[in-house]
């Protein structure tokens, strides 16, 4: 119950922050517009990639049971767990895909690392989703 609460939290996180960032990105109207949280010594723009990358953690976590044991108690969470981290991640990966294309320059450093993560995980998400299907 505990991971499922640290889970809640973190999901919690990454929707703030990635939609706070992604909003600011989209009405920025010229590069000179750039937001302070565009630097790159910022530390919003860390703590949102890590949570970018805790997301797909996460969902692996729950999807994979360690022991028959751990499998009753992991069926529960995992039934809202892995599908609400999945959605979010989707979503907000492909959120983030096309405000990169759209803003470019301007487009918040933590949203085109969502971007280029996201990029990376399609070929497993598609696969997970296959494996979860069939």
């Amino acid at each position: 119950m505990f991971a499922a609460i640290v889970a809640l939290i973190g999901l919690a996180l990454f929707i703030f922050l990635f939609t706070t960032a992604m909003w600011e990105s989209w009405k920025a109207p010229t590069p000179s517009a750039r937001m302070q949280p565009n630097d790159v010594d910022d530390p919003r723009n860390y703590v949102a990639t890590s949570l970018a990358g805790s997301v797909g953690g996460g969902a692996t976590y729950f999807g994979i049971p360690e022991t028959a044991a751990a499998v009753s108690s992991k069926i529960a969470v995992q039934s809202w767990v892995v599908p609400a981290y999945l959605t979010v991640y989707i979503a907000y990966g492909s959120e983030a895909i096309l405000i990169w294309l759209q803003k470019g320059s301007v487009t918040y450093i933590a949203v085109r690392n969502l971007a280029a993560t996201f990029l990376g995980m399609i070929p497993f998400i598609a696969m997970s989703v296959l494996r979860l299907a069939g």
